[in-house]
């Protein structure tokens, strides 16, 4: 296959990876979202006062046993995916991500940040080897305005 060629269908595989990762968190898919990492991969949430995953497992669990409970709903909106680098089995990028979420107090955070990564093709696929929360600002507790439209 042409190189050129090879290298936009690996972008296009890359920036699937985001989108779809995005996508099983906020459908609560936690089984796919952990697949979307290397054996070894990275979650690091510490910028939201979260933990650093190592491995599918412990990223796995930290779905189920820590955002199942305290979340209410997830919605990610991922913008801006740049590729930095580009290598044939590794790669780096970076996208601003949007979130919110209801917490089980009733009050609504909302994040404003981006995602540091590097990526890996394992086995034909391009996967997360680290996924690093950057907050742009602080994060946001609100409570829903009990306005109807």
């Amino acid at each position: 296959m042409d190189e050129k060629l090879r290298r936009l269908i690996d972008r296009e595989e890359i920036r699937d990876l985001v989108n779809r990762f995005s996508a099983y968190e906020d459908r609560r898919m936690w089984d796919e979202a952990a697949e979307c990492f290397t054996e070894d991969g990275v979650f690091d949430e510490t910028a939201v006062d979260g933990p650093i995953s190592t491995g599918r497992e412990q990223i796995r669990a930290f779905f189920k046993e820590q955002i199942d409970g305290a979340m209410t709903f997830l919605a990610h909106y991922a913008t801006g995916h740049v590729i930095t680098e580009q290598g044939d089995d590794e790669a780096k990028g970076f996208f601003s991500c949007f979130f919110e979420g209801g917490l089980q107090d009733g009050r609504i955070v909302k994040v404003h940040g981006y995602l540091d990564d590097t990526y890996a093709r394992v086995d034909g696929k391009w996967l997360f080897k680290t996924h690093k929360v950057v907050l742009y600002g602080p994060r946001q507790f609100t409570r829903p305005s009990s306005e109807t439209v």
